[in-house]
């Protein structure tokens, strides 16, 4: 087998589509475009967030801003695994494409971390020789 058919960095640094989907599997407007665990910037956000964590370990009696940072910090992470989107509003009104802004989606919305994360780790979603969908 080449070699090329292995190759899911390409890819996985370009990101593939992906559609939000309420927790009932309807679709939404809204189309993610979303790196895979291949990629240099998963590699960086993951090494950010394992430095967050670390931090907070040596914490013996977690409180609640301890819950909050590392919830923040998941969040975080997941959000920078999102390079573009489309469709999402906020008030009727188009919602630019921001860090912030995707962290405020998985805020509010928290199933969404999950259809992320599905995706990132997806190796198959980002073989070159695979189409994507």
């Amino acid at each position: 087998m080449d070699l090329s058919n292995l190759n899911t960095k390409d890819q996985s640094e370009a990101g593939v589509p992906m559609t939000v989907r309420l927790p009932t599997g309807e679709e939404t407007d809204i189309k993610l475009t979303v790196i895979g665990r291949s990629s240099e910037r998963f590699a960086a956000a993951k090494l950010e967030f394992d430095r967050k964590m670390a931090k907070l370990r040596p914490v013996r009696d977690r409180d609640i801003d301890d819950v909050t940072i590392e919830q923040r910090a998941d969040d975080e992470f997941t959000a920078t695994l999102v390079l573009d989107w489309d469709g999402a509003t906020d008030g009727g009104q188009p919602l630019p494409f921001t860090l912030a802004n995707v962290v405020r989606m998985l805020q509010v919305a928290p199933y969404i971390k999950g259809q992320i994360l599905k995706v990132a780790l997806d190796d198959a979603r980002f073989l070159a020789r695979t189409p994507t969908a």
